[in-house]
């Protein structure tokens, strides 16, 4: 019963003291009034119960009806029928606690229950995975649970109390009893020896355990070892056995109902912990792709990982258990002194993950490919300052020149630069294990202790870029003397082409000028507010449409599907990002850009394809006018 004496209790109560599962609303209101002015002294939550008129109770018991946990029906005189399921389900216990102590009593089974019995109280399940999984109810509604064996078997029923495993130990209980017989017991010893043959010891303490220790059998059952076969085989022996009888008693059926759940049990729990032995296996494939080149991941890229076979990981594993292995993997630490994955975001907000043991090897690596990007970049703006007469203290100073290549590497080499950047690099350059292991790379991107300058990482001199520089420009810029006069007659025509032009603006209209080429982030900026629906902003339209077309109802679902997506959109505008222009940029241009992501073959699971389309238009208009 329960411990709490609410109404649930005293429906209890009332239910055993009556000896039926059945009484009226008058009997159990004047029960209640009496049970609560002799306890409520003791049970202060007993006291709105001592003076409750029927209608009161009434109502409380039409709350419980809706709940589904009585069944309760009105009758003309104002009267009630009330049932409940408390009386079939001791019942039902009863039969259970009768059998460990003598197995050779059946299970109960429908019969063992009336009839008429409200639908309410039961629950219908068949021998499968939902069975297996089950555990026992926890709060006060218990109902009965009908497990169907099919047409061959009676309907077995027990209370929701009890587990799918107390279950089987019940059945443990009845195979063990079948075989106290010695001739059964030779029998199937017999049998499984032919079929295992020159595993004597194996077989013979297989059968000890069965036949003396259910808990160590029911232990063994759930590990799914070596032994798995042998109780495929016993099972099969024993339901062989008794399907040669054309008539089987209540003890025999109860039998077969107990090996069918075993033989059940003995297959689910294998085939579980052969997908969770290839879960861990997969998990650690996983670990070992994030440590492979090129060494940083976006969430998407780490969907897609593959085995040494070409399979793909996820599917090993289910992406319940790749977000807690990355959630995992993020916030605790083992061998250093961060987290074994690391995350940081580059320009387009794209979260990137990266081992802690590789931070070093992919700066290396991001340096190496983006060396010569950097170093051209730099020689072709300072060429074109130099053509143009204009000096700039990068040129002629060395910390003024790592602002400069930190400029350059951003714009160049976004994810170097946002590596660089990150907020664990100073632990990284603090971490012992790092510096052990990994002395020498570690002595190039950390001289002592701290972060070298960008000169230093990119290998670049201030001098030597000038010089690569000056060698691509005409001699007479590499003369002092012609370049000073060349320089002071320069600025000199460009003064006096700034007084003409200020004086043509003085005499001619603003709207008789030439208008100037228009910057592709005002008009991205225009489209996206044409774009919007009328009164809405950016982040309310965004909200709205996100939460039409992902609709995924787990949230660590949802937000990976929805970064998956962004990501999608931020690799497809940057790879078109050279050919996008603002004389090209239109809304016919921007429906076009989004339809082609809509229609890609991983979104087509999608639903919603209007309100997809609407997102990527907005977001894709929000990247140009951010990024461009």
């Amino acid at each position: 019963m329960s411990g709490k004496k609410d109404i649930a209790f005293l429906l209890k109560a009332f239910s055993i003291h009556q000896n039926t599962a059945q009484f009226d609303l008058l009997s159990f209101c004047l029960f209640a009034q009496k049970y609560a002015a002799k306890y409520s002294d003791q049970y202060s939550e007993l006291k709105e119960y001592e003076n409750i008129s029927t209608e009161a109770m009434s109502t409380k018991l039409q709350e419980l009806k809706k709940n589904n946990e009585i069944e309760y029906t009105p009758q003309a005189n104002g009267n009630a029928i009330i049932a409940v399921a408390h009386y079939y389900i001791e019942k039902i216990k009863r039969i259970f606690s009768a059998i460990s102590e003598k197995p050779s009593i059946a299970f109960p089974t429908t019969q063992d229950l009336p009839r008429d019995i409200s639908s309410t109280f039961i629950k219908k399940c068949e021998l499968d995975d939902e069975f297996a999984k089950r555990l026992p109810t926890k709060n006060s509604r218990d109902y009965i649970i009908q497990l169907n064996f099919g047409p061959t078997l009676p309907i077995m029923v027990f209370p929701s109390s009890m587990s799918s495993d107390t279950v089987l130990l019940f059945s443990l209980l009845k195979l063990k009893k079948y075989l106290e017989k010695d001739e059964t017991s030779d029998y199937i010893y017999k049998r499984l020896m032919t079929a295992n043959s020159g595993k004597n010891f194996t077989v013979k303490s297989f059968l000890s355990t069965m036949q003396n220790h259910s808990q160590e059998s029911l232990k063994n059952i759930k590990e799914a070892g070596e032994t798995y076969l042998l109780w495929g085989q016993v099972c099969s022996f024993i339901i062989q056995e008794l399907d040669k009888k054309s008539e089987k008693l209540a003890e025999e059926l109860s039998l077969l109902q107990g090996v069918r759940i075993i033989e059940f049990m003995s297959t689910y729990y294998r085939t579980k912990n052969q997908k969770k032995l290839q879960s861990e296996t997969a998990l650690k494939n996983l670990g070992l792709c994030l440590q492979q080149s090129p060494y940083y991941f976006t969430t998407l890229a780490i969907s897609a990982f593959k085995d040494s076979r070409g399979i793909p990981l996820l599917g090993q594993y289910e992406q319940q258990e790749l977000q807690a292995y990355i959630n995992k993997k993020t916030t605790e630490c083992s061998e250093y002194s961060l987290p074994d994955l690391l995350t940081f975001k580059n320009e387009s907000n794209e979260t990137l993950f990266v081992h802690v043991s590789k931070v070093i090897p992919l700066i290396i690596l991001l340096i190496n490919q983006s060396r010569k990007k950097i170093q051209e970049a730099c020689i072709k703006i300072w060429q074109q300052q130099i053509q143009n007469f204009v000096e700039t203290p990068a040129m002629k100073d060395d910390k003024a020149f790592d602002n400069f290549l930190k400029t350059i590497t951003r714009e160049h080499a976004n994810t170097l630069f946002s590596l660089l950047e990150s907020k664990f690099l100073s632990s990284i350059a603090a971490d012992k294990k790092i510096m052990e292991t990994q002395a020498i790379e570690y002595g190039r991107i950390f001289p002592q202790g701290k972060l070298a300058p960008f000169s230093k990482l990119l290998l670049l001199d201030r001098n030597e870029t000038l010089g690569d520089t000056k060698i691509l420009l005409p001699f007479w810029y590499t003369v002092p003397f012609l370049y000073a006069i060349m320089s002071f007659f320069k600025r000199k025509k460009t003064k006096a082409q700034q007084e003409s032009t200020a004086n043509k603006n003085d005499a001619k209209p603003t709207a008789e000028q030439k208008p100037q080429k228009q910057d592709i982030k005002v008009i991205a900026k225009e489209l996206r507010d044409s774009f919007l629906p009328e009164g809405e902003t950016y982040d309310e339209a965004m909200k709205r449409y996100l939460h039409s077309w992902n609709q995924n109802l787990n949230t660590v679902l949802r937000d990976n599907l929805t970064e998956d997506v962004n990501a999608l959109i931020r690799d497809y505008i940057r790879g078109i990002q050279r050919t996008l222009h603002a004389s090209s940029l239109s809304r016919e241009r921007i429906k076009e850009l989004a339809n082609t992501i809509v229609r890609t073959p991983s979104l087509l699971k999608i639903t919603d394809k209007n309100a997809l389309q609407k997102y990527c238009e907005l977001y894709i208009l929000d990247l140009i006018q951010k990024f461009f």
